[in-house]
Protein backbone atom coordinates (compact mmCIF):
# COMPACT_ATOMS: atom_id res chain seq x y z
CA UNK A 1 0.00 0.00 0.00
CA UNK A 2 0.78 3.59 -0.27
CA UNK A 3 3.56 4.92 2.35
CA UNK A 4 2.80 8.34 4.03
CA UNK A 5 5.00 10.99 4.95
CA UNK A 6 4.62 11.94 8.18
CA UNK A 7 6.44 15.50 7.52
CA UNK A 8 3.70 16.12 5.04
CA UNK A 9 0.60 14.68 6.39
CA UNK A 10 -0.97 12.37 9.38
CA UNK A 11 -1.04 8.99 8.92
CA UNK A 12 -4.64 8.52 8.70
CA UNK A 13 -5.44 11.70 6.13
CA UNK A 14 -6.08 9.93 3.33
CA UNK A 15 -9.52 10.03 2.46
CA UNK A 16 -11.05 11.75 5.91
CA UNK A 17 -11.15 14.86 4.80
CA UNK A 18 -14.57 16.19 4.86
CA UNK A 19 -18.05 14.54 3.95
CA UNK A 20 -18.36 12.53 0.79
CA UNK A 21 -19.57 14.56 -2.05
CA UNK A 22 -22.16 12.83 -3.68
CA UNK A 23 -24.04 13.83 -6.35
CA UNK A 24 -27.47 14.87 -6.68
CA UNK A 25 -29.61 13.39 -8.95
CA UNK A 26 -28.63 14.69 -12.42
CA UNK A 27 -29.29 13.91 -16.29
CA UNK A 28 -26.58 11.61 -17.83
CA UNK A 29 -24.56 13.06 -20.31
CA UNK A 30 -21.20 12.58 -22.13
CA UNK A 31 -18.06 12.44 -19.75
CA UNK A 32 -14.82 12.42 -21.44
CA UNK A 33 -12.81 8.78 -21.43
CA UNK A 34 -10.47 7.94 -18.78
CA UNK A 35 -7.17 8.73 -20.96
CA UNK A 36 -4.74 5.78 -19.37
CA UNK A 37 -0.82 6.73 -20.40
CA UNK A 38 2.68 4.88 -19.67
CA UNK A 39 5.77 6.74 -19.38
CA UNK A 40 9.30 5.45 -20.25
CA UNK A 41 12.00 6.70 -18.13
CA UNK A 42 15.65 5.75 -19.31
CA UNK A 43 16.81 6.20 -15.68
CA UNK A 44 20.55 7.24 -14.26
CA UNK A 45 22.68 3.72 -14.25
CA UNK A 46 24.55 2.77 -11.13
CA UNK A 47 24.10 1.68 -7.49
CA UNK A 48 22.06 3.79 -5.22
CA UNK A 49 24.20 6.03 -3.12
CA UNK A 50 27.30 5.61 -6.36
CA UNK A 51 29.14 9.35 -7.02
CA UNK A 52 29.90 8.48 -10.05
CA UNK A 53 28.89 6.58 -13.36
CA UNK A 54 29.97 5.64 -16.50
CA UNK A 55 27.83 3.79 -19.34
CA UNK A 56 29.12 0.97 -20.95
CA UNK A 57 27.77 -0.36 -24.37
CA UNK A 58 26.23 -3.18 -23.18
CA UNK A 59 24.01 -1.41 -20.62
CA UNK A 60 23.12 0.94 -23.69
CA UNK A 61 22.20 -1.95 -25.83
CA UNK A 62 19.95 -3.89 -22.64
CA UNK A 63 18.27 -0.84 -22.48
CA UNK A 64 17.83 -0.34 -26.46
CA UNK A 65 16.43 -3.89 -26.61
CA UNK A 66 13.61 -3.10 -23.74
CA UNK A 67 13.04 -0.20 -25.15
CA UNK A 68 12.14 -1.95 -29.03
CA UNK A 69 10.32 -4.87 -26.76
CA UNK A 70 7.94 -1.86 -25.00
CA UNK A 71 7.08 -0.84 -28.30
CA UNK A 72 6.13 -4.24 -29.58
CA UNK A 73 4.19 -4.85 -26.77
CA UNK A 74 2.73 -1.42 -27.08
CA UNK A 75 1.73 -2.15 -30.64
CA UNK A 76 -0.62 -5.08 -29.30
CA UNK A 77 -2.68 -2.84 -27.25
CA UNK A 78 -3.02 0.02 -29.46
CA UNK A 79 -0.91 2.09 -27.32
CA UNK A 80 1.27 5.09 -27.82
CA UNK A 81 4.09 5.76 -25.34
CA UNK A 82 5.91 8.90 -24.07
CA UNK A 83 9.43 8.26 -23.40
CA UNK A 84 11.81 10.49 -21.15
CA UNK A 85 15.34 10.15 -21.32
CA UNK A 86 18.14 11.15 -19.06
CA UNK A 87 20.76 12.62 -20.90
CA UNK A 88 23.13 9.48 -20.70
CA UNK A 89 21.44 7.50 -22.89
CA UNK A 90 21.09 10.46 -25.58
CA UNK A 91 24.47 10.71 -25.66
CA UNK A 92 25.84 7.24 -25.94
CA UNK A 93 22.97 7.21 -29.24
CA UNK A 94 24.52 10.38 -30.36
CA UNK A 95 28.26 9.39 -30.10
CA UNK A 96 27.11 5.87 -32.10
CA UNK A 97 25.04 7.64 -34.59
CA UNK A 98 22.53 5.17 -33.38
CA UNK A 99 19.34 7.37 -33.84
CA UNK A 100 16.95 4.85 -36.23
CA UNK A 101 15.31 4.10 -33.13
CA UNK A 102 13.95 7.61 -32.29
CA UNK A 103 13.08 8.06 -35.59
CA UNK A 104 10.81 4.69 -35.58
CA UNK A 105 9.26 5.62 -32.00
CA UNK A 106 8.00 8.95 -33.79
CA UNK A 107 6.89 7.36 -36.65
CA UNK A 108 4.88 5.16 -34.66
CA UNK A 109 2.74 7.70 -33.03
CA UNK A 110 4.71 7.52 -30.11
CA UNK A 111 6.67 10.79 -28.19
CA UNK A 112 9.77 11.88 -26.60
CA UNK A 113 11.07 14.22 -24.43
CA UNK A 114 13.40 14.73 -21.38
CA UNK A 115 13.73 13.51 -18.18
CA UNK A 116 16.25 15.25 -15.28
CA UNK A 117 17.12 12.71 -12.72
CA UNK A 118 19.75 14.22 -10.25
CA UNK A 119 22.90 13.35 -12.62
CA UNK A 120 24.62 16.11 -14.54
CA UNK A 121 27.63 15.31 -16.37
CA UNK A 122 31.41 16.33 -15.87
CA UNK A 123 33.27 16.92 -18.89
CA UNK A 124 36.58 16.82 -18.04
CA UNK A 125 36.31 13.20 -16.37
CA UNK A 126 33.70 11.59 -18.36
CA UNK A 127 31.97 10.38 -15.97
CA UNK A 128 27.97 11.33 -14.89
CA UNK A 129 27.79 12.76 -11.17
CA UNK A 130 24.86 11.78 -9.03
CA UNK A 131 23.71 14.55 -6.72
CA UNK A 132 21.24 13.29 -4.19
CA UNK A 133 21.69 15.18 -1.14
CA UNK A 134 21.99 18.79 -3.83
CA UNK A 135 19.17 17.42 -5.72
CA UNK A 136 16.05 16.14 -3.14
CA UNK A 137 12.72 15.79 -3.73
CA UNK A 138 10.83 18.79 -3.19
CA UNK A 139 14.26 20.69 -2.63
CA UNK A 140 13.85 19.27 1.20
CA UNK A 141 16.96 19.38 3.05
CA UNK A 142 18.82 20.48 0.40
CA UNK A 143 18.53 22.61 -2.87
CA UNK A 144 21.14 24.11 -5.08
CA UNK A 145 19.60 25.86 -8.14
CA UNK A 146 22.72 25.67 -10.29
CA UNK A 147 23.39 22.17 -9.79
CA UNK A 148 19.65 21.38 -10.80
CA UNK A 149 19.90 23.58 -14.19
CA UNK A 150 22.62 21.59 -14.85
CA UNK A 151 20.97 18.42 -14.35
CA UNK A 152 18.33 19.84 -17.16
CA UNK A 153 20.71 21.45 -19.76
CA UNK A 154 22.49 17.82 -19.83
CA UNK A 155 19.14 16.38 -20.66
CA UNK A 156 17.29 18.38 -22.41
CA UNK A 157 20.16 19.40 -25.00
CA UNK A 158 20.59 15.99 -26.14
CA UNK A 159 17.05 15.37 -26.72
CA UNK A 160 17.38 18.26 -28.99
CA UNK A 161 20.34 17.64 -30.52
CA UNK A 162 18.26 14.09 -31.09
CA UNK A 163 15.47 15.70 -32.65
CA UNK A 164 17.50 17.71 -34.90
CA UNK A 165 19.96 15.08 -36.15
CA UNK A 166 16.82 12.46 -37.71
CA UNK A 167 15.14 15.55 -38.72
CA UNK A 168 11.85 15.71 -36.85
CA UNK A 169 10.13 18.48 -35.90
CA UNK A 170 8.80 17.32 -32.69
CA UNK A 171 8.35 19.71 -30.15
CA UNK A 172 10.34 18.73 -27.05
CA UNK A 173 8.07 19.91 -24.61
CA UNK A 174 7.95 17.58 -21.76
CA UNK A 175 10.01 17.36 -18.53
CA UNK A 176 9.95 15.09 -15.87
CA UNK A 177 12.53 16.22 -12.79
CA UNK A 178 10.98 15.02 -9.51
CA UNK A 179 14.22 16.16 -7.59
CA UNK A 180 13.67 20.17 -7.31
CA UNK A 181 12.10 23.03 -5.25
CA UNK A 182 8.83 23.65 -6.63
CA UNK A 183 9.16 27.41 -6.25
CA UNK A 184 12.33 26.99 -8.96
CA UNK A 185 10.08 24.74 -11.38
CA UNK A 186 8.39 27.48 -12.86
CA UNK A 187 11.32 29.49 -13.93
CA UNK A 188 13.40 26.29 -14.86
CA UNK A 189 10.34 25.18 -17.19
CA UNK A 190 10.62 28.67 -18.58
CA UNK A 191 13.98 28.85 -18.98
CA UNK A 192 14.57 25.41 -20.69
CA UNK A 193 11.02 26.22 -23.08
CA UNK A 194 8.71 23.48 -21.82
CA UNK A 195 5.42 23.42 -21.68
CA UNK A 196 4.50 19.45 -19.96
CA UNK A 197 5.40 18.83 -16.38
CA UNK A 198 5.24 14.94 -15.78
CA UNK A 199 5.06 13.38 -12.43
CA UNK A 200 6.49 15.76 -10.36
CA UNK A 201 4.34 15.50 -7.61
CA UNK A 202 3.25 12.06 -7.12
CA UNK A 203 4.10 12.00 -3.11
CA UNK A 204 2.64 14.73 -2.47
CA UNK A 205 -1.10 13.45 -3.87
CA UNK A 206 -0.39 10.05 -3.06
CA UNK A 207 0.24 10.89 1.10
CA UNK A 208 -2.78 13.56 0.70
CA UNK A 209 -5.39 11.78 -1.15
CA UNK A 210 -4.59 8.09 -0.83
CA UNK A 211 -4.02 8.04 -4.60
CA UNK A 212 -2.62 10.24 -7.44
CA UNK A 213 -4.48 13.23 -8.55
CA UNK A 214 -6.85 12.26 -11.44
CA UNK A 215 -6.78 15.39 -13.82
CA UNK A 216 -3.91 17.60 -15.38
CA UNK A 217 -4.13 21.07 -13.44
CA UNK A 218 -1.66 24.34 -13.60
CA UNK A 219 0.22 23.54 -10.39
CA UNK A 220 1.19 26.39 -7.96
CA UNK A 221 5.06 26.86 -7.31
CA UNK A 222 4.99 26.95 -3.63
CA UNK A 223 7.61 25.32 -1.33
CA UNK A 224 5.30 25.28 1.47
CA UNK A 225 3.98 22.39 3.20
CA UNK A 226 0.69 21.23 1.99
CA UNK A 227 0.54 23.16 -0.86
CA UNK A 228 2.41 21.02 -3.11
CA UNK A 229 -0.43 19.92 -5.78
CA UNK A 230 -2.26 23.23 -5.32
CA UNK A 231 -3.47 25.14 -8.52
CA UNK A 232 -2.59 28.50 -10.24
CA UNK A 233 -4.34 29.26 -12.93
CA UNK A 234 -1.56 31.66 -14.12
CA UNK A 235 1.58 29.03 -14.24
CA UNK A 236 2.45 29.18 -17.82
CA UNK A 237 2.59 25.15 -18.07
CA UNK A 238 0.54 22.02 -17.03
CA UNK A 239 1.02 19.56 -14.93
CA UNK A 240 0.37 16.02 -14.59
CA UNK A 241 -0.05 13.35 -12.09
CA UNK A 242 1.33 9.80 -12.33
CA UNK A 243 2.86 6.65 -10.77
CA UNK A 244 6.27 5.12 -10.40
CA UNK A 245 7.55 1.87 -11.51
CA UNK A 246 4.60 -0.75 -12.47
CA UNK A 247 5.05 -3.27 -10.35
CA UNK A 248 7.16 -1.61 -7.76
CA UNK A 249 6.96 -1.19 -4.41
CA UNK A 250 10.07 1.36 -3.30
CA UNK A 251 10.48 3.76 -6.06
CA UNK A 252 9.12 7.09 -4.54
CA UNK A 253 8.01 5.47 -1.52
CA UNK A 254 4.60 4.23 -3.57
CA UNK A 255 3.40 0.97 -3.99
CA UNK A 256 2.19 0.40 -7.51
CA UNK A 257 2.10 -2.83 -8.28
CA UNK A 258 -0.64 -4.30 -10.08
CA UNK A 259 -2.85 -4.81 -7.67
CA UNK A 260 -2.49 -1.47 -6.42
CA UNK A 261 -2.85 -0.03 -9.99
CA UNK A 262 -6.41 -1.75 -10.48
CA UNK A 263 -7.26 -0.57 -7.33
CA UNK A 264 -6.84 2.95 -8.02
CA UNK A 265 -8.14 2.96 -11.25
CA UNK A 266 -11.49 1.31 -9.95
CA UNK A 267 -11.25 4.59 -7.26
CA UNK A 268 -10.88 6.87 -10.58
CA UNK A 269 -13.71 4.92 -12.26
CA UNK A 270 -16.59 4.82 -9.78
CA UNK A 271 -15.73 8.65 -9.47
CA UNK A 272 -15.76 9.19 -13.74
CA UNK A 273 -19.40 7.09 -13.61
CA UNK A 274 -20.80 9.80 -11.53
CA UNK A 275 -19.96 12.03 -12.81
CA UNK A 276 -21.70 10.67 -16.32
CA UNK A 277 -24.77 9.58 -14.95
CA UNK A 278 -25.41 12.83 -12.91
CA UNK A 279 -24.49 15.16 -16.17
CA UNK A 280 -21.70 16.99 -13.94
CA UNK A 281 -19.27 19.27 -15.84
CA UNK A 282 -16.85 17.34 -17.80
CA UNK A 283 -13.64 17.20 -17.13
CA UNK A 284 -9.97 15.96 -18.38
CA UNK A 285 -9.22 12.21 -16.77
CA UNK A 286 -5.72 10.57 -16.48
CA UNK A 287 -3.91 7.63 -14.74
CA UNK A 288 -0.66 7.06 -15.86
CA UNK A 289 2.33 4.86 -14.70
CA UNK A 290 6.28 4.26 -15.65
CA UNK A 291 8.21 1.31 -16.99
CA UNK A 292 12.07 1.91 -16.89
CA UNK A 293 13.64 0.00 -19.83
CA UNK A 294 17.67 0.38 -18.19
CA UNK A 295 15.83 -2.42 -15.64
CA UNK A 296 15.79 -4.70 -17.96
CA UNK A 297 12.90 -7.13 -17.93
CA UNK A 298 12.12 -7.32 -14.08
CA UNK A 299 8.72 -5.63 -14.63
CA UNK A 300 7.70 -6.83 -18.10
CA UNK A 301 5.31 -9.45 -17.11
CA UNK A 302 3.64 -6.58 -14.27
CA UNK A 303 3.00 -4.29 -17.21
CA UNK A 304 1.75 -6.93 -19.81
CA UNK A 305 -0.99 -8.11 -16.51
CA UNK A 306 -2.10 -4.12 -16.29
CA UNK A 307 -2.81 -3.60 -19.72
CA UNK A 308 -4.73 -6.49 -20.32
CA UNK A 309 -6.88 -6.20 -17.72
CA UNK A 310 -7.36 -2.99 -19.05
CA UNK A 311 -8.15 -4.24 -22.66
CA UNK A 312 -10.66 -6.90 -21.07
CA UNK A 313 -12.84 -4.38 -19.01
CA UNK A 314 -12.59 -1.05 -19.87
CA UNK A 315 -10.04 0.46 -22.86
CA UNK A 316 -12.94 0.75 -25.75
CA UNK A 317 -15.28 -0.30 -23.79
CA UNK A 318 -18.86 1.28 -23.37
CA UNK A 319 -20.97 2.22 -20.47
CA UNK A 320 -23.98 1.67 -19.42
CA UNK A 321 -24.85 5.13 -20.58
CA UNK A 322 -22.88 4.60 -23.91
CA UNK A 323 -19.60 6.46 -23.33
CA UNK A 324 -16.51 4.94 -23.72
CA UNK A 325 -14.97 4.02 -20.38
CA UNK A 326 -10.98 4.30 -21.02
CA UNK A 327 -8.32 4.90 -23.96
CA UNK A 328 -5.13 4.67 -24.55
CA UNK A 329 -2.91 8.52 -25.06
CA UNK A 330 0.22 9.82 -24.87
CA UNK A 331 1.10 12.80 -22.49
CA UNK A 332 1.25 15.57 -24.89
CA UNK A 333 -2.36 14.05 -26.38
CA UNK A 334 -3.74 14.29 -22.55
CA UNK A 335 -2.43 17.72 -22.47
CA UNK A 336 -3.78 18.88 -25.93
CA UNK A 337 -7.35 17.35 -24.61
CA UNK A 338 -6.80 19.80 -21.03
CA UNK A 339 -6.10 22.62 -23.71
CA UNK A 340 -8.75 22.72 -25.11
CA UNK A 341 -11.21 21.55 -22.18
CA UNK A 342 -9.38 25.15 -20.66
CA UNK A 343 -10.77 27.07 -23.33
CA UNK A 344 -14.29 26.15 -23.15
CA UNK A 345 -14.00 26.55 -19.67
CA UNK A 346 -12.16 30.08 -18.95
CA UNK A 347 -11.14 30.33 -15.09
CA UNK A 348 -13.08 26.92 -14.42
CA UNK A 349 -10.44 24.95 -11.94
CA UNK A 350 -9.52 21.50 -13.19
CA UNK A 351 -7.76 20.34 -9.91
CA UNK A 352 -7.02 21.83 -6.64
CA UNK A 353 -6.47 20.62 -3.29
CA UNK A 354 -4.60 22.21 -0.30
CA UNK A 355 -3.68 20.00 2.97
CA UNK A 356 -6.52 19.56 5.41
CA UNK A 357 -9.22 20.95 2.27
CA UNK A 358 -12.08 18.51 1.73
CA UNK A 359 -11.61 15.50 -0.50
CA UNK A 360 -11.66 17.14 -3.96
CA UNK A 361 -13.65 14.07 -5.81
CA UNK A 362 -16.65 12.53 -4.54
CA UNK A 363 -16.37 9.45 -3.19
CA UNK A 364 -14.08 10.21 0.19
CA UNK A 365 -14.92 6.97 1.72
CA UNK A 366 -13.49 4.93 -1.25
CA UNK A 367 -9.36 5.84 -0.49
CA UNK A 368 -10.25 6.02 3.08
CA UNK A 369 -11.64 1.71 3.19
CA UNK A 370 -10.11 0.59 0.59
CA UNK A 371 -6.26 2.05 1.94
CA UNK A 372 -3.97 -0.84 2.03
CA UNK A 373 -6.06 -3.54 -0.04
CA UNK A 374 -4.84 -5.22 -3.02
CA UNK A 375 -7.44 -5.88 -5.64
CA UNK A 376 -8.17 -9.71 -6.67
CA UNK A 377 -11.00 -10.47 -8.85
CA UNK A 378 -13.91 -9.08 -11.06
CA UNK A 379 -16.69 -11.35 -9.48
CA UNK A 380 -19.40 -11.70 -12.15
CA UNK A 381 -22.98 -11.03 -10.28
CA UNK A 382 -24.94 -11.20 -13.51
CA UNK A 383 -25.84 -8.89 -15.78
CA UNK A 384 -26.24 -5.12 -15.14
CA UNK A 385 -24.27 -4.66 -11.66
CA UNK A 386 -20.22 -4.22 -11.26
CA UNK A 387 -18.34 -5.92 -8.55
CA UNK A 388 -14.90 -6.35 -7.87
CA UNK A 389 -13.05 -7.97 -5.04
CA UNK A 390 -10.13 -6.85 -2.93
CA UNK A 391 -8.44 -8.24 0.03
CA UNK A 392 -6.25 -6.53 3.00
CA UNK A 393 -4.55 -8.74 5.44
CA UNK A 394 -6.72 -12.03 4.49
CA UNK A 395 -9.89 -10.77 4.78
CA UNK A 396 -11.99 -9.51 1.82
CA UNK A 397 -13.90 -6.14 0.55
CA UNK A 398 -16.22 -5.80 -2.00
CA UNK A 399 -16.95 -2.72 -4.28
CA UNK A 400 -20.04 -3.09 -6.26
CA UNK A 401 -22.82 -1.20 -7.81
CA UNK A 402 -25.78 -1.40 -9.61
CA UNK A 403 -25.45 0.37 -13.33
CA UNK A 404 -29.01 1.44 -13.94
CA UNK A 405 -31.23 1.85 -10.87
CA UNK A 406 -31.59 -0.31 -7.61
CA UNK A 407 -31.13 -3.68 -7.79
CA UNK A 408 -31.00 -6.69 -4.82
CA UNK A 409 -27.86 -9.12 -5.04
CA UNK A 410 -26.88 -12.27 -3.89
CA UNK A 411 -23.70 -12.13 -2.70
CA UNK A 412 -23.36 -15.57 -0.59
CA UNK A 413 -21.25 -16.93 -3.00
CA UNK A 414 -18.81 -14.75 -1.51
CA UNK A 415 -19.84 -14.51 1.94
CA UNK A 416 -22.52 -16.13 4.08
CA UNK A 417 -24.80 -14.49 6.83
CA UNK A 418 -24.33 -10.93 7.50
CA UNK A 419 -22.17 -8.51 6.41
CA UNK A 420 -21.28 -4.78 7.05
CA UNK A 421 -22.35 -2.25 3.92
CA UNK A 422 -20.91 1.02 3.80
CA UNK A 423 -22.55 3.51 1.30
CA UNK A 424 -21.63 6.80 -0.46
CA UNK A 425 -22.14 8.59 2.39
CA UNK A 426 -20.02 6.37 4.65
CA UNK A 427 -23.55 5.28 6.44
CA UNK A 428 -22.83 1.41 7.71
CA UNK A 429 -25.67 -1.06 7.76
CA UNK A 430 -25.77 -4.79 8.65
CA UNK A 431 -27.27 -6.67 6.36
CA UNK A 432 -28.04 -10.47 4.65
CA UNK A 433 -25.78 -11.87 2.09
CA UNK A 434 -28.51 -12.84 -0.16
CA UNK A 435 -30.56 -9.95 -0.55
CA UNK A 436 -28.42 -6.57 -0.52
CA UNK A 437 -29.86 -3.10 -1.43
CA UNK A 438 -26.90 -1.72 -4.73
CA UNK A 439 -27.73 1.74 -5.87
CA UNK A 440 -25.67 3.22 -9.42
CA UNK A 441 -23.25 4.49 -6.20
CA UNK A 442 -20.62 2.52 -4.74
CA UNK A 443 -21.08 0.25 -1.80
CA UNK A 444 -18.45 -1.51 -0.23
CA UNK A 445 -19.40 -5.01 1.60
CA UNK A 446 -17.08 -7.06 3.91
CA UNK A 447 -17.60 -9.56 6.55
CA UNK A 448 -18.33 -8.82 10.28
CA UNK A 449 -15.10 -9.08 12.30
Amino acid sequence: MEKADPDLCPEDCAGTQGSAKVPSTGIPDYEPPINVFVILHIDELGELGMKTFKPEPPMYTNTRDEIDWVMEEAARHGLHVTSLYNGWFTKMALEMNDLSQFSALLAAGHEIGSEAHQITYDEAQGLWVTHHDELSIFGRPNYDPEVARQAWADSSSRIDAVLEAIGSRAPNRIMCSTALSLSDERNLMSEFGFSIAAGNRLEASVNYLGHMSWNPWRAANSDELGYEVAEDLSSPYVSINHGAQVGGTESHDVDVTVPQLQRQFLMLYAEWLSRERTGAEDRVWSIGFVQHPNHGTRYNADLVEFLDWLDKYFIGHKSPYGNTIARYATVGEIVDEFLAWEASHPGVSSFHYVRDDPYPYTYAMLPQMLKGTDYEAHVDLGPGVSCFRFSKEGQPIYLLWSERGQRTVDLSAELRGQVRTTDARGEQSLLDATALPVTEEPTLVEPLD
